[in-house]
Protein backbone atom coordinates (compact mmCIF):
# COMPACT_ATOMS: atom_id res chain seq x y z
CA UNK A 1 0.00 0.00 0.00
CA UNK A 2 1.17 3.52 -0.76
CA UNK A 3 1.08 5.76 2.31
CA UNK A 4 1.01 9.55 2.23
CA UNK A 5 1.09 10.17 5.98
CA UNK A 6 1.90 8.38 9.23
CA UNK A 7 0.96 9.02 12.85
CA UNK A 8 3.19 7.64 15.61
CA UNK A 9 2.69 7.05 19.28
CA UNK A 10 5.98 7.60 21.10
CA UNK A 11 6.36 5.54 24.31
CA UNK A 12 6.63 1.83 23.59
CA UNK A 13 6.28 2.48 19.88
CA UNK A 14 9.30 4.54 18.85
CA UNK A 15 11.21 4.61 22.11
CA UNK A 16 11.86 1.79 24.56
CA UNK A 17 10.36 3.53 27.58
CA UNK A 18 7.40 1.49 28.79
CA UNK A 19 9.52 -0.30 31.38
CA UNK A 20 10.24 3.10 32.91
CA UNK A 21 6.55 4.05 32.84
CA UNK A 22 5.83 0.77 34.60
CA UNK A 23 8.38 1.64 37.31
CA UNK A 24 7.59 5.35 37.79
CA UNK A 25 4.24 5.01 39.65
CA UNK A 26 5.87 2.76 42.26
CA UNK A 27 8.76 5.18 42.60
CA UNK A 28 6.26 7.97 43.21
CA UNK A 29 4.38 6.01 45.87
CA UNK A 30 7.68 5.27 47.63
CA UNK A 31 8.50 9.00 47.56
CA UNK A 32 5.41 9.45 49.74
CA UNK A 33 6.78 6.95 52.25
CA UNK A 34 4.49 4.11 51.21
CA UNK A 35 5.13 0.70 49.63
CA UNK A 36 3.46 0.07 46.24
CA UNK A 37 1.69 -3.16 45.39
CA UNK A 38 3.44 -5.43 42.90
CA UNK A 39 0.71 -4.98 40.28
CA UNK A 40 0.65 -1.16 40.33
CA UNK A 41 2.88 -0.74 37.27
CA UNK A 42 0.91 -3.22 35.17
CA UNK A 43 -2.38 -1.58 36.12
CA UNK A 44 -0.98 1.85 35.30
CA UNK A 45 0.18 0.71 31.84
CA UNK A 46 -3.08 -1.03 31.03
CA UNK A 47 -5.58 1.49 32.41
CA UNK A 48 -3.80 4.83 32.87
CA UNK A 49 -3.79 7.08 35.91
CA UNK A 50 -7.28 8.49 35.37
CA UNK A 51 -8.81 5.00 35.58
CA UNK A 52 -6.97 3.89 38.71
CA UNK A 53 -6.77 7.27 40.47
CA UNK A 54 -9.56 6.67 43.00
CA UNK A 55 -8.25 3.21 43.79
CA UNK A 56 -4.70 4.50 44.24
CA UNK A 57 -5.83 7.27 46.57
CA UNK A 58 -7.85 4.82 48.68
CA UNK A 59 -5.28 2.04 48.68
CA UNK A 60 -2.36 4.28 49.69
CA UNK A 61 -4.37 6.82 51.69
CA UNK A 62 -3.37 9.70 49.43
CA UNK A 63 -5.38 12.91 49.51
CA UNK A 64 -3.96 14.69 46.47
CA UNK A 65 -5.57 15.84 43.20
CA UNK A 66 -4.86 13.77 40.11
CA UNK A 67 -2.92 16.68 38.60
CA UNK A 68 -0.42 16.67 41.46
CA UNK A 69 0.09 12.92 41.31
CA UNK A 70 0.56 13.15 37.55
CA UNK A 71 3.17 15.91 37.97
CA UNK A 72 5.02 13.76 40.49
CA UNK A 73 5.14 10.78 38.12
CA UNK A 74 6.22 12.99 35.23
CA UNK A 75 9.03 14.46 37.33
CA UNK A 76 10.36 10.94 37.82
CA UNK A 77 9.95 10.14 34.12
CA UNK A 78 11.94 13.22 33.12
CA UNK A 79 14.99 11.63 34.71
CA UNK A 80 14.32 8.28 33.07
CA UNK A 81 13.98 9.96 29.67
CA UNK A 82 17.61 11.01 29.92
CA UNK A 83 18.61 7.37 29.39
CA UNK A 84 15.83 5.91 27.23
CA UNK A 85 16.78 4.68 23.75
CA UNK A 86 15.11 4.24 20.39
CA UNK A 87 13.73 0.87 19.49
CA UNK A 88 16.09 -0.87 17.03
CA UNK A 89 15.75 0.08 13.34
CA UNK A 90 13.27 2.91 14.03
CA UNK A 91 15.50 5.50 12.40
CA UNK A 92 15.91 3.36 9.27
CA UNK A 93 12.15 3.29 8.81
CA UNK A 94 11.71 7.02 9.47
CA UNK A 95 14.46 7.86 6.99
CA UNK A 96 12.79 5.71 4.35
CA UNK A 97 9.41 7.35 4.99
CA UNK A 98 11.00 10.78 4.73
CA UNK A 99 12.66 9.90 1.42
CA UNK A 100 9.24 8.85 0.09
CA UNK A 101 7.70 12.19 1.08
CA UNK A 102 5.46 10.67 3.75
CA UNK A 103 4.36 13.33 6.22
CA UNK A 104 4.74 12.26 9.85
CA UNK A 105 3.59 13.51 13.24
CA UNK A 106 3.43 12.30 16.83
CA UNK A 107 0.27 11.55 18.83
CA UNK A 108 1.33 10.83 22.41
CA UNK A 109 -0.16 10.62 25.88
CA UNK A 110 3.08 12.20 27.14
CA UNK A 111 3.02 15.99 27.35
CA UNK A 112 4.32 17.68 24.21
CA UNK A 113 7.24 19.52 25.82
CA UNK A 114 8.69 16.38 27.34
CA UNK A 115 8.06 14.39 24.16
CA UNK A 116 9.85 16.98 22.01
CA UNK A 117 12.81 16.97 24.37
CA UNK A 118 13.36 13.21 24.22
CA UNK A 119 12.76 13.07 20.46
CA UNK A 120 15.38 15.77 20.00
CA UNK A 121 17.88 14.03 22.26
CA UNK A 122 17.45 10.83 20.26
CA UNK A 123 17.94 12.64 16.95
CA UNK A 124 14.53 12.00 15.40
CA UNK A 125 12.59 15.20 16.14
CA UNK A 126 13.10 16.57 12.63
CA UNK A 127 11.22 13.67 11.06
CA UNK A 128 7.96 14.90 12.58
CA UNK A 129 6.17 18.05 11.54
CA UNK A 130 4.27 18.31 14.83
CA UNK A 131 3.86 16.67 18.23
CA UNK A 132 0.34 16.35 19.65
CA UNK A 133 -0.52 15.11 23.12
CA UNK A 134 -3.78 14.00 24.67
CA UNK A 135 -3.86 17.09 26.86
CA UNK A 136 -4.03 19.21 23.68
CA UNK A 137 -7.32 17.61 22.65
CA UNK A 138 -8.80 17.05 26.10
CA UNK A 139 -9.27 13.28 26.01
CA UNK A 140 -7.10 10.16 26.13
CA UNK A 141 -6.61 7.44 23.58
CA UNK A 142 -9.73 5.53 24.52
CA UNK A 143 -11.31 8.17 22.29
CA UNK A 144 -10.29 8.95 18.68
CA UNK A 145 -9.89 12.72 19.18
CA UNK A 146 -6.08 12.85 19.10
CA UNK A 147 -5.90 10.67 15.99
CA UNK A 148 -8.54 12.74 14.20
CA UNK A 149 -6.67 15.88 15.21
CA UNK A 150 -3.37 14.55 13.89
CA UNK A 151 -4.99 13.32 10.68
CA UNK A 152 -6.58 16.70 10.06
CA UNK A 153 -3.22 18.37 10.59
CA UNK A 154 -1.48 16.08 8.09
CA UNK A 155 -4.26 16.61 5.55
CA UNK A 156 -4.07 13.02 4.34
CA UNK A 157 -6.81 10.43 3.93
CA UNK A 158 -7.44 7.95 6.73
CA UNK A 159 -6.82 4.92 4.51
CA UNK A 160 -3.44 6.35 3.44
CA UNK A 161 -2.27 7.22 6.96
CA UNK A 162 -1.30 4.34 9.26
CA UNK A 163 -1.19 4.91 13.00
CA UNK A 164 1.62 3.14 14.87
CA UNK A 165 0.69 2.06 18.43
CA UNK A 166 1.75 -0.49 21.02
CA UNK A 167 -1.03 -0.16 23.62
CA UNK A 168 -4.02 -2.46 23.28
CA UNK A 169 -6.55 0.18 24.37
CA UNK A 170 -5.24 2.55 21.68
CA UNK A 171 -5.43 -0.16 19.01
CA UNK A 172 -9.01 -0.87 20.09
CA UNK A 173 -9.83 2.80 19.47
CA UNK A 174 -8.17 2.77 16.07
CA UNK A 175 -9.95 -0.41 15.04
CA UNK A 176 -13.35 0.87 16.16
CA UNK A 177 -12.91 4.13 14.26
CA UNK A 178 -11.70 2.85 10.89
CA UNK A 179 -8.03 3.77 11.09
CA UNK A 180 -5.24 1.78 9.47
CA UNK A 181 -3.30 0.60 12.51
CA UNK A 182 0.18 -0.83 12.90
CA UNK A 183 0.55 -2.74 16.16
CA UNK A 184 4.05 -2.62 17.62
CA UNK A 185 5.37 -5.35 19.87
CA UNK A 186 6.67 -4.22 23.25
CA UNK A 187 8.25 -6.34 25.95
CA UNK A 188 6.04 -4.78 28.63
CA UNK A 189 2.79 -5.80 26.97
CA UNK A 190 1.12 -8.84 28.52
CA UNK A 191 0.65 -11.94 26.39
CA UNK A 192 -3.13 -11.55 26.27
CA UNK A 193 -2.83 -7.88 25.27
CA UNK A 194 -0.24 -8.77 22.62
CA UNK A 195 -2.59 -11.34 21.08
CA UNK A 196 -5.43 -8.82 21.03
CA UNK A 197 -3.24 -6.24 19.32
CA UNK A 198 -2.29 -8.84 16.70
CA UNK A 199 -5.96 -9.59 16.12
CA UNK A 200 -7.20 -6.00 15.94
CA UNK A 201 -4.36 -4.21 14.16
CA UNK A 202 -4.30 -3.92 10.38
CA UNK A 203 -0.60 -4.83 10.52
CA UNK A 204 1.64 -6.11 13.29
CA UNK A 205 5.40 -5.57 13.64
CA UNK A 206 7.37 -7.69 16.09
CA UNK A 207 10.56 -5.78 15.18
CA UNK A 208 11.27 -2.70 13.09
CA UNK A 209 13.72 -4.87 11.21
CA UNK A 210 10.53 -6.14 9.52
CA UNK A 211 8.78 -2.81 8.97
CA UNK A 212 8.66 -3.19 5.19
CA UNK A 213 6.00 -5.90 5.56
CA UNK A 214 3.37 -3.18 5.92
CA UNK A 215 4.09 -2.06 2.36
CA UNK A 216 3.41 -5.46 0.84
Amino acid sequence: MKFKGAIFDMDGTLIDSMGFWKTAPGDYIRSLGKEPDADLGDRFLTLGLSSIYDDVCERYEIDLPIEEISRGIYAIMEKYYDTVELKPFVKDMLESFKSEGIRMCIASATNAGLAKRVLSRLGIADYFSEVFCCKDVGRGKRFPDIYNHALGYLGTNKEETPVFEDAVYAVRTLSANGFVSVGIEDANTTESEREEVKTLATYYIDSYANWKKILE
